[in-house]
Protein backbone atom coordinates (compact mmCIF):
# COMPACT_ATOMS: atom_id res chain seq x y z
CA UNK A 1 0.00 0.00 0.00
CA UNK A 2 0.84 3.65 -0.31
CA UNK A 3 1.70 6.14 2.31
CA UNK A 4 -0.19 4.91 5.37
CA UNK A 5 -0.92 8.69 6.39
CA UNK A 6 -2.78 9.14 3.20
CA UNK A 7 -6.19 7.98 2.72
CA UNK A 8 -8.06 6.88 -0.92
CA UNK A 9 -11.61 7.94 -1.85
CA UNK A 10 -12.78 6.30 -5.01
CA UNK A 11 -15.94 7.30 -5.75
CA UNK A 12 -18.71 5.64 -7.99
CA UNK A 13 -21.84 5.91 -9.35
CA UNK A 14 -24.05 4.58 -12.00
CA UNK A 15 -22.93 0.91 -11.84
CA UNK A 16 -26.86 -0.44 -12.13
CA UNK A 17 -25.51 -3.77 -10.81
CA UNK A 18 -23.64 -4.46 -14.76
CA UNK A 19 -21.38 -6.83 -14.24
CA UNK A 20 -18.84 -5.35 -17.13
CA UNK A 21 -18.82 -2.38 -14.79
CA UNK A 22 -18.25 -3.91 -11.45
CA UNK A 23 -15.19 -5.73 -13.21
CA UNK A 24 -13.57 -1.98 -14.17
CA UNK A 25 -14.71 -1.02 -10.88
CA UNK A 26 -12.71 -3.89 -9.13
CA UNK A 27 -9.44 -2.76 -11.66
CA UNK A 28 -10.05 1.10 -10.72
CA UNK A 29 -9.94 -0.01 -6.76
CA UNK A 30 -6.31 -1.84 -7.51
CA UNK A 31 -5.17 1.01 -9.69
CA UNK A 32 -5.52 3.47 -7.38
CA UNK A 33 -4.69 1.76 -4.10
CA UNK A 34 -8.06 3.21 -2.90
CA UNK A 35 -8.44 2.07 0.95
CA UNK A 36 -12.52 3.50 0.91
CA UNK A 37 -15.52 3.04 -1.71
CA UNK A 38 -18.09 5.41 -1.72
CA UNK A 39 -21.28 4.13 -3.49
CA UNK A 40 -22.92 7.19 -4.09
CA UNK A 41 -26.12 6.78 -6.14
CA UNK A 42 -27.54 3.77 -8.27
CA UNK A 43 -25.13 1.08 -7.60
CA UNK A 44 -28.04 -1.70 -7.05
CA UNK A 45 -30.38 -2.23 -9.39
CA UNK A 46 -33.37 -4.36 -8.13
CA UNK A 47 -35.27 -5.08 -11.66
CA UNK A 48 -31.60 -6.16 -12.88
CA UNK A 49 -32.84 -8.54 -15.88
CA UNK A 50 -30.90 -7.83 -18.93
CA UNK A 51 -27.47 -9.92 -20.13
CA UNK A 52 -24.71 -8.91 -17.94
CA UNK A 53 -26.86 -7.65 -15.32
CA UNK A 54 -26.02 -9.24 -11.64
CA UNK A 55 -28.78 -9.70 -9.35
CA UNK A 56 -28.81 -7.13 -6.22
CA UNK A 57 -27.43 -9.39 -3.94
CA UNK A 58 -24.41 -10.57 -6.24
CA UNK A 59 -23.40 -6.88 -7.07
CA UNK A 60 -23.44 -6.45 -3.17
CA UNK A 61 -21.24 -8.99 -2.50
CA UNK A 62 -18.87 -7.90 -5.26
CA UNK A 63 -18.30 -4.27 -3.95
CA UNK A 64 -18.25 -5.79 -0.37
CA UNK A 65 -14.77 -7.15 -1.21
CA UNK A 66 -13.52 -4.47 -3.21
CA UNK A 67 -11.72 -2.54 0.09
Amino acid sequence: MGDPKKIRILTVSDIHSTATLLDDLKVAVARHDANVLACVGDVLDAEAKGSGMLPPSECARRIAGLV
